[in-house]
């Protein structure tokens, strides 16, 4: 039984988070996108991803 690796995408440049997300959810990973801080903290907070892949200049 494998287990679903969730990634919570956050980037504020929305063609950018696009691409990425898609090229991620193409390799069967579940991602969950948020566009600025308050948003990932929430998604961090509620969904525990396995990996955060963060734009560090948002």
């Amino acid at each position: 039984m494998s287990k679903e690796i969730k990634i919570a995408l956050v980037e504020d440049d929305e063609n950018l988070r696009f691409l990425v997300a898609e090229r991620l959810q193409g390799e069967g990973y579940k991602v969950l996108e948020a566009n600025n801080g308050d948003d990932a903290e929430k998604i961090i907070l509620e969904e525990q991803p396995d990996i955060v892949l963060l734009d560090w200049m948002l």
